[in-house]
């Protein structure tokens, strides 16, 4: 029975495949949680943003060009473009900094409006 099962998952992790794709010619935004895949077809307003954990991004609105992962990174960017925020809230409170980064557990989490900042470590800056 156990071969039974390795098979099967070893069959269906080699035939699995996954397409997202938006519904107009405007470049959408992928996000992935614990509870699935949320693709935003845009209105022409959010483009090219990556999220990767649970309430990342969770308040853009016309932020641009944002990679978040971790949980909660980057969750009440609203306008803010040209961030990344890797480890859980970081660039928490950032809503409208551009161009910043921020690598660590918390890392530049009380960033609000600041620019250009880069931050690498648990709880820098």
């Amino acid at each position: 029975m156990k071969n039974l099962i390795l098979l099967f998952l070893l069959f269906s992790t080699t035939v699995a495949k996954g397409q997202i794709f938006t519904q107009n010619s405007v470049d959408g935004s992928i996000t992935l949680t614990p509870k699935g895949v949320k693709g935003n077809t845009n209105s022409g307003t959010i483009t090219n943003n990556v999220a990767l954990g649970p309430n990342t991004l969770g308040s853009n609105t016309t932020g641009n060009f944002n990679t978040a992962t971790g949980y909660s990174s980057l969750l009440n960017n609203t306008t803010g473009n040209r961030n990344t925020a890797n480890g859980n809230e970081a660039l928490l409170l950032n809503t409208i900094g551009i161009k910043n980064t921020a690598t660590g557990q918390q890392a530049l989490r009380n960033n609000t409006t600041g620019n250009r900042n880069t931050a690498n470590g648990n709880e820098a800056l």
